[in-house]
């Protein structure tokens, strides 16, 4: 996606409807709602989220690049001033490994219960 004079690959997303998520998928050219073409992983994960999901919950969708002998996993997903904060822990694996960079995807689905009013997304890596 052009943005600001550049190219951006993604960004985080705090979706709460199938609309959202179209519109998302769409904007970011990811070809999920695309009829013509083969789904990856991720593309076949996100057709798993329809309306009927959306009533009782929503998803957040973060997007990153590590190395690949980096270990990332959700620690925990907060509420704060109309905030959700989703805390990531990366740690170094043992051993050796080159120094490629890896793009990731998490997708991290939480209960409208939890997130009821809250509007903005930050994400911290520590």
């Amino acid at each position: 996606k052009n943005k600001d004079n550049g190219i951006q690959l993604f960004s985080n997303a705090y979706v709460t409807s199938q609309e959202q998520l179209i519109t998302l998928c769409n904007d970011w050219n990811n070809k999920t709602y695309e009829q013509s073409c083969e789904l990856s992983n991720l593309e076949r994960l996100l057709l798993t989220y329809d309306e009927e999901y959306f009533k009782e919950n929503d998803i957040i969708i973060i997007e990153f690049e590590t190395g690949n002998g980096i270990i990332s996993k959700v620690e925990k997903v907060d509420a704060k001033d109309n905030k959700i904060i989703v805390t990531i822990k990366q740690k170094q694996k043992n051993g050796f490994f080159t120094t490629e960079a890896f793009r990731w995807i998490m997708v991290i689905e939480i209960s409208k219960e939890n997130t009821n009013g809250l509007s903005e997304l930050e994400v911290n890596f520590k």
